[in-house]
């Protein structure tokens, strides 16, 4: 019984990797001998042809412009002394979104801490046992909670 190659067979993969490999391969020992060079606008791409290394080398750029100084550099104002990071009062900045949710998971975090702290402390002076849900989920939250409270430090 004869078996059939599909895209999916594994021989497939195998024929195909080697296919790769030895194209790369050949590629690679032709760019090792001196006076053959690979030419083309795919090798010119890829930066392989000796004649794209010969334009690269021509290319002369501008030399860049010197500093613009103010006219009079005694005058300049003094540098600013204080919280350069908070807006001035009227000025309406944009809020950056990393430091307003860092914000709201430390608020609910401490209004989960606060939360749980009580309702243990109920539970505890009625006798009831099970479990208690905080604004975060479960407020005793077992082995694997406890050890990651450790060891981020909380």
């Amino acid at each position: 019984m004869q078996r059939r190659i599909t895209r999916n067979s594994s021989a497939f993969k195998k024929m195909a990797v080697t296919a790769w490999l030895s194209a790369a391969l050949a590629m690679g020992g032709c760019a090792g001998y001196e006076g053959v060079e690979l030419q083309g606008g795919v090798f010119d791409a890829l930066g392989l042809s000796g004649s794209g290394q010969k334009r690269m080398a021509d290319t002369k750029l501008e030399p860049r412009p010197g500093l613009v100084l103010p006219p009079k550099v005694d005058k300049l104002p003094d540098p600013v002394t204080g919280s350069i990071a908070t807006a001035p009062q009227g000025e309406s900045w944009p809020v950056d979104p990393e430091d307003k949710r860092a914000a709201s998971r430390a608020e609910l975090d401490k209004r989960h801490a606060e939360f749980c702290e009580r309702a243990i402390m109920m539970a505890r002076s009625r006798g009831e046992s099970g479990v208690i849900m905080g604004p975060k989920g479960n407020c005793q939250p077992g082995l694997f909670g406890s050890l990651t409270q450790q060891v981020e430090g909380r």
